[in-house]
């Protein structure tokens, strides 16, 4: 008996281990090794997956390797401008990304930061501030926010969410309830 819990053990052990390599392996991208243009040898490494995302890059100030176990220093908004400077098709500048020259507007609260031509680097750039939004600049509609989710219960309040779907399962518990988007104040949903 004992021999059989520590075979499961072991192999329990073992799954978990492989789950976590998987999930590192999915998340990574092996480069083989190269000559810089001075003649400098890059040895093969493992670099994060590319995805438009520079706030999951192991390279992002904060962030850790998994491989190597070094966390990345430095400021993030200077990583963040240099990221963008480097996707620019302008060169080194991002004038492209700048105000009023956008389809997505950048609020926090009801104060204009910041406008851009894609979608997602609008978005990055608004996850770095509370209570911030992004309107499309064509329909002027709300298409990202990080405001809460207010609970209200006969227009008394009751809680507030970060996730639609945890204000409304909450909201659900309670008979005439409501839950109030807090970008704009408007009801999305009620049970009565």
């Amino acid at each position: 008996m004992y021999k059989f819990k520590k075979v499961v053990i072991v192999s329990v052990l073992a799954l978990i281990a492989a789950l976590i390599f998987s999930t590192i392996a999915d998340a990574s991208v092996r480069v083989k090794g190269y000559y810089r243009k001075d003649g400098t040898y890059v040895q093969p490494h493992y670099r994060s997956n590319p995805d438009g995302n520079p706030y999951n890059n192991w390279s992002y100030p904060g962030n850790t390797n998994p491989y190597t176990g070094e966390t990345a220093p430095g400021n993030p908004d200077t990583y963040l401008e240099n990221y963008y400077n480097n996707k620019s098709s302008a060169g080194s500048s991002v004038d492209w990304l700048n105000q009023g020259t956008g389809l997505y507007h950048v609020y926090q609260y009801d104060k204009y930061l910041q406008s851009f031509k894609n979608m997602q680097y609008a978005t990055n750039y608004a996850q770095k501030w509370d209570h911030s939004k992004v309107l499309s600049g064509t329909t002027n509609i709300v298409i990202w926010h990080n405001y809460p989710y207010h609970v209200y219960q006969n227009d008394k309040y009751l809680n507030s969410f970060s996730s639609l779907f945890n204000a409304l399962n909450y909201a659900g518990k309670w008979d005439h309830s409501s839950v109030v988007d807090g970008s704009n104040q408007k009801t999305i949903w009620k049970n009565y």
